[in-house]
């Protein structure tokens, strides 16, 4: 060959750049080859790899660094492609400091890679290594393996050690079954397999799908994830700030990201919190709009990623995705036609009782200036409080505790080490509402339980038995192996107080309640009304321990093949599927429905499991009358002669909400008594910003409740004559199904 002249030049690496003249005389050499450069003056000889580049002139370019550190100047050379020789993948890699006092520079720069100064290696070769923009330091290349062969390649792969003593260099450590690749600490096998480490796949395994409620740590795992694969080369998005941008730039996005993956595999492509902006809405299925069509876009372009990484069949490029479940993604993507897009899903559950103590205990222990006076009972019972909270949810409630202890001890002048206390735990959970639970609606305690409630004592205490109960002996009940009975079904005529007492049982302490009232979970769209029963019931299962109270419920569960449309179908369908699944959610979500027509809802869903217990509640008796109006006549002032027991024998056949209305009508006519009267002036009735409302006593007499008494009494013997001909029928129709369970059970 003909002899070059070498220039010396900063390139930052250890790649050759050749003439153009050369290359067309050897038109074989391409990018990759090893290029030999021998020195004419002494004969030294090194090897370095080209890398496509080309000089504008008939001269050889070579980092200078590179360069003066193999000795070689500012000379002729001659140069040759080495065709014979085939280097080996290393897997490991053994490099000597030049300078020992450099040492002390590398120490502090961990994370430095060879592989971004050199590629192609051998022995006694010395690489400059940038640990950052002006600092650099020569390291010896010792050894390698395989080390059967004169050259050697550096790859992802490549396990590094840099030492300055090497009288006895370490040896790696070996594990047959991944091919001479360390694993991480913390190994995750189908992200293993499908960079390759371990097992060479046959085709793309898949991507992963990390799901989870918001605050439950799908970014810090996606991070461990990413940290645990270190030596791999991975590209991280948060798809936040995909929103709003045109689905052509997001398709280029991708595909730019797809690239870089591909020609630096194997990696790691990372994308956070994906249904960000491909959230899925049943309304797309039959609405066309300029958002539906945006939408659609998006969802075409993170599909045409899949694919397009599905088509690699020997790369070795790992996607990641992270979003709140597969339900909140467009069907294309959850589930397409043919195979599955996500072969590897990680559902992060909220953490038990056992886990949220330990998550408390490790949030105390990180800060050692902090002395905790909380024992484990304590924390325990602090736990239970906390059963609906995620770790993020965790860390900001110790936060807001640590803020209030702070406080305390700055306001006692002490310099003593913060004491952390229970007091401070339970302060820090005003007001407090955690992250799942702001977007659901709870329904605001009314201040009404059961002392507000007259009479049906039986059904006040099945349902103390079946909800309170539960809730104040959690763990008696879990060591019985039966499932819970957490669903009562109140039926009876209408004003008899079904909803009153199911309002003053969510109204008890500590207990979060879902009202439904209706056919208010129906929807037009096919689909809709089924996601808002399966969002009811996830909502319940965050909010523990909750009560879902269904009012009206036949309108709900009508039975199947009375709806010519067939959404009501759909929905029974759905609840009865779900409602097999409630011991799934635990001891502590419970379903309370109210009817007046037990005979309309389906035959299906009466059944023991579904609906355990079946409360009828009557029209009240004369005991029952008595409590009731005792209850609503606390605050009205009655004559001294109004004899309570006499009237709950002559309101026979009065409901609950008909004695209500009976003494707020007799409290009108008193009221209008005063009105008319001469007592009062025309000054006084005008009168608005004088007037004390103590000076004329609104007193109820036997002659007001004769008078409402005679005007109702038309309307309730009517009712009373509907009740006996229309609803024992119902009862009937609920006894007999109840007994015809229990005879197929036999």
């Amino acid at each position: 060959m003909l002899p070059s002249e070498l220039k010396l030049t900063n390139l930052g690496h250890c790649y050759v750049h050749l003439p153009e003249t050369f290359v067309s005389r050897e038109p074989a050499v391409k990018g990759g080859a090893i290029v030999s450069i021998k020195s004419i003056q002494n004969d030294h000889e090194i090897y370095a790899m080209w890398n496509g580049q080309l000089t504008a002139g008939e001269h050889v370019e070579l980092d200078m660094d590179f360069a003066q550190a193999n000795k070689l100047q500012t000379e002729l050379v001659i140069i040759n492609t080495i065709d014979n020789l085939k280097p080996v993948e290393c897997t490991f890699c053994c490099a000597e400091l030049v300078n020992p006092s450099d040492y002390s520079i590398l120490s502090q720069h961990s994370d430095i890679n060879l592989l971004d100064s050199c590629r192609l290696v051998n022995r006694n070769l010395i690489v400059p290594v940038f640990v950052s923009e002006h600092v650099k330091v020569l390291v010896k290349i010792v050894s390698y393996q395989p080390d059967h062969q004169q050259f050697g390649f550096l790859n992802k792969w490549t396990e590094m050690s840099f030492h300055h003593n090497l009288e006895n260099p370490p040896k790696p450590e070996m594990d047959p079954d991944t091919d001479g690749v360390q694993l991480p600490d913390e190994h995750h096998p189908f992200i293993s397999a499908s960079l390759g480490i371990g097992y060479r796949p046959r085709f793309h395994l898949g991507a992963v799908l990390i799901c989870g409620d918001r605050g439950c740590g799908k970014t810090y795992l996606m991070n461990k994830i990413l940290k645990d694969y270190k030596q791999f080369h991975s590209e991280y998005i948060n798809c936040k700030q995909l929103r709003g941008k045109r689905p052509e730039s997001v398709k280029k996005k991708f595909l730019e990201l797809l690239e870089l993956a591909t020609e630096k595999q194997p990696s790691i492509i990372a994308l956070d919190d994906v249904d960000s902006f491909l959230d899925y809405d049943s309304k797309h299925d039959e609405e066309q709009g300029q958002d539906v069509i945006y939408k659609k876009r998006l969802v075409d372009a993170f599909c045409h990623l899949l694919k397009q990484l599905e088509r690699q069949d020997k790369g070795f490029v790992v996607l990641i995705a992270s979003c709140r479940s597969p339900e909140a993604l467009d069907g294309r993507i959850a589930n397409p036609k043919g195979r599955q897009y996500f072969n590897e899903i990680i559902k992060i559950e909220a953490p038990n009782l056992e886990t949220r103590v330990e998550i408390l205990k490790n949030l105390v222990g990180e800060h050692k200036q902090i002395r905790s006076s909380v024992d484990s009972e304590q924390y325990e019972e602090f736990a239970r409080k906390c059963d609906s909270f995620m770790p993020s949810d965790l860390r900001l409630i110790f936060e807001r505790a640590l803020l209030c202890a702070c406080s305390r001890s700055s306001l006692e002048f002490n310099s003593d080490p913060v004491t952390l206390s229970i007091d401070d735990l339970n302060n820090s959970l005003d007001g407090y509402v955690p992250m799942n639970l702001r977007a659901v609606t709870l329904q605001a305690k009314t201040g009404r339980t059961f002392a507000h409630v007259g009479g049906m004592a039986k059904i006040k205490e099945g349902l103390i038995k079946t909800v309170l109960l539960p809730i104040k002996y959690p763990k008696l009940y879990k060591r019985c192996p039966l499932k819970p009975q957490n669903s009562i079904l109140l039926y009876g005529p209408p004003g008899c107080g079904k909803t009153l007492v199911a309002e003053a049982l969510i109204n008890q302490e500590g207990l979060n309640s879902i009202c439904v009232r209706g056919p208010e979970l129906l929807s037009k769209y096919i689909g809709a009304s089924e996601a808002a029963v399966r969002d009811l019931f996830k909502k319940a299962q965050l909010a523990r321990p909750c009560v879902i109270f269904f009012d009206e419920f036949e309108s709900l569960v009508a039975r199947r093949g009375a709806d010519s449309t067939g959404v009501t179908d759909r929905v029974v369908n759905q609840f009865l599927t779900v409602l097999d699944g409630v011991e799934s959610l635990g001891h502590d979500v419970f379903i309370v429905a109210a009817t007046c027509r037990p005979d309309m809802i389906d035959p299906a869903m009466l059944r023991p499991g579904r609906m355990d217990k079946h409360i009828y509640c009557p029209p009240p008796g004369e005991q029952d009358r008595l409590e009731i109006l005792t209850v609503l006549s606390r605050d009205m002032d009655l004559e001294s002669d109004v004899e309570l027991g006499i009237w709950a024998r002559r309101l026979d056949g009065f409901t609950g909400a008909d004695i209500q209305a009976f003494l707020f009508s007799s409290q009108l006519k008193a009221l209008h008594e005063i009105i008319d009267s001469k007592v009062v002036t025309n000054d006084e009735k005008n009168d608005n910003n004088n007037s004390t409302g103590n000076d004329f006593p609104i007193v109820i007499s036997n002659y007001h409740m004769d008078t409402v008494l005679a005007e109702m009494s038309h309307g309730i013997e009517a009712k009373k004559i509907d009740l006996m001909n229309k609803y024992p029928a119902s009862i009937s129709r609920v006894q007999m199904h109840q007994v015809a369970v229990r005879a197929t059970l036999a």
